[in-house]
C-alpha cells in the first residue's frame, strides 16, 4: 500500500528535528538520487552501485560525526525519499534552521516538454512516487530547478544554505547562456553532433558564461536553483571566488558511475568515493584522521585515485565524447564543471 506524502514528510521533519536539537546539526550532509526507468531496468548494476556509493558516503560522514566530533550528521534519502515533497520539506527546513548543507545527488534528469527556454527548458530530477525500493515513477514526484530555488532560498527572501553540491546528473552544470541570458548554441554541447559512427575529432568551444537565468518569472538551471546566485566563478578549480558555495556538476550528459572513461580502468564510482574520503578528512584508513581537505585538493584526490593525474589533466575536467542517450548515432561532448569556491570543504569555510 502506498504511503502518503504527508506521512513521509512527517518522517523527514522528525529526522531533521532530531538532528537539529540533539546533534548540533546546524549543518549536515544529505544523499539524494533516483533513476529513470530505462536505467533501472536495463542497467541494474548502475542502481546497485549508486546505492552502495550513497551508503559509503553516509558511512564516512557518520564516522566523522560520531568518532571525530565533526558535527555533520548524514541523512541518506537516496531513492526512497527522493521526491519533490521530501525535497521541499528538507530545504525549507534547512533555510530556516541550518547554516550549511552538503548535498550529494546521483541519478537521472529529464528536460521539460516543450524545451522552453532552450536548450532543455526547466531541468528536472526524477522522483520516487511510491517511497519504497521498487521503481514507481510518476511525474508528480519529480523535482524542478525552480522548485529547488523556491525552497532553498525561501522564494528569494533568504540566503541559501546549500553550500557544497555535488550533482551527478546530466546537464546539471552547463554553461548554456551568454552574458545577456540568451541561449548560446554550441554544436556538440547544447545540441548533439550529427551522426557519426565514431566520436567526432573536434573539441567544441563553449564561449557561454551563464549557468542559470530567470525566465518568465521562474529560475532555470540547477546551480542557480541550489545557490541562489548567478555570479559564481565557473572554473573554481583554478579560480575560486569568496562565496560560501561550491557546485559540481556536468555540462552535457553525465556518465553512469558504473562506466569506465578513457584514461582509467576504474568505474567512475571510484571518483566520488575518493573525493568524499579526502574532503571529509580521512587518511590511509578510517582510523587515520587527517582533518577536512578543501574541494580543490579533494578533486585531485579523486582524480589521482581514478585517472592517475591531477583533476585538470583528467578526462572528467577536459571532456569526452559519448553517444547521445536519446539518439545513439549522435554524440554529445561532456565535462565536469566546478563553480564557486573550491577552497571550501564539505563542512564549509
Amino acid at each position: 500500500m502506498k504511503k502518503s506524502f504527508v506521512a513521509m514528510s512527517l518522517i523527514v521533519t522528525m529526522l531533521l528535528s532530531t538532528m537539529i536539537y540533539t546533534v548540533r546539526a546546524e549543518q549536515y550532509a544529505i544523499q539524494w538520487g533516483y533513476d529513470a526507468y530505462d536505467t533501472f531496468t536495463d542497467l541494474p548494476s548502475e542502481h546497485w552501485m549508486e546505492t552502495n556509493l550513497c551508503d559509503f558516503i553516509r558511512g564516512l560522514f557518520f564516522a566523522a560525526t560520531y568518532s571525530y566530533d565533526m558535527g555533520l550528521p548524514p541523512l541518506d534519502l537516496y531513492w526512497t525519499y527522493t521526491n519533490n515533497s521530501c525535497v521541499d520539506q528538507c530545504m525549507s527546513y534547512q533555510v530556516q534552521y541550518c547554516n550549511f548543507v552538503d548535498n550529494w545527488w546521483v541519478g537521472d534528469f529529464h528536460p521539460s516538454n516543450p524545451k522552453i527556454p532552450l536548450p532543455d527548458g526547466h531541468l528536472w530530477f526524477y522522483g520516487n512516487y511510491n517511497h519504497d525500493g521498487h521503481f514507481d515513477w510518476d511525474p508528480s514526484a519529480d523535482i524542478q530547478d525552480n522548485e529547488i530555488y523556491c525552497m532553498a532560498n525561501d522564494y528569494g527572501s533568504m540566503t541559501s544554505v546549500e553550500g557544497v553540491n555535488f550533482i551527478w546528473t546530466c546537464s546539471s552544470a552547463g554553461l548554456y547562456w551568454d552574458q545577456y541570458g540568451d541561449y548560446g548554441y554550441v554544436y556538440g554541447i547544447t545540441e548533439p553532433a550529427s551522426p557519426y559512427e565514431n566520436p567526432p575529432s573536434f573539441t567544441p568551444q563553449n564561449t557561454n558564461t551563464n549557468y542559470g537565468k530567470v525566465y518568465d518569472g521562474t529560475v532555470v538551471g540547477m546551480p542557480f536553483a541550489f545557490t541562489g546566485r548567478t555570479d559564481l566563478y565557473t572554473d573554481a578549480y583554478h579560480y575560486s571566488d569568496s562565496t560560501n558555495y561550491c557546485y559540481i556538476g556536468f555540462e552535457g550528459d553525465s556518465p553512469w558511475i558504473c562506466n569506465v572513461l578513457p584514461g582509467t580502468d576504474y568505474p567512475l564510482a571510484n571518483f566520488p568515493e575518493c573525493f568524499y574520503w579526502c574532503s571529509i578528512g580521512f587518511g590511509a584508513n578510517l582510523y587515520d584522521w587527517v582533518g577536512p581537505q578543501n574541494i580543490h585538493n579533494s578533486l585531485d584526490s579523486g582524480s589521482w585515485s581514478t585517472f592517475g593525474c591531477y583533476f585538470d589533466e583528467s578526462t572528467l575536467y577536459n571532456g569526452w565524447w559519448q553517444q547521445n542517450l536519446e539518439y545513439s548515432s549522435y554524440w554529445t561532448y561532456s565535462s565536469m564543471k566546478v563553480f564557486g569556491n573550491a577552497g571550501l570543504s564539505v563542512y564549509g569555510g
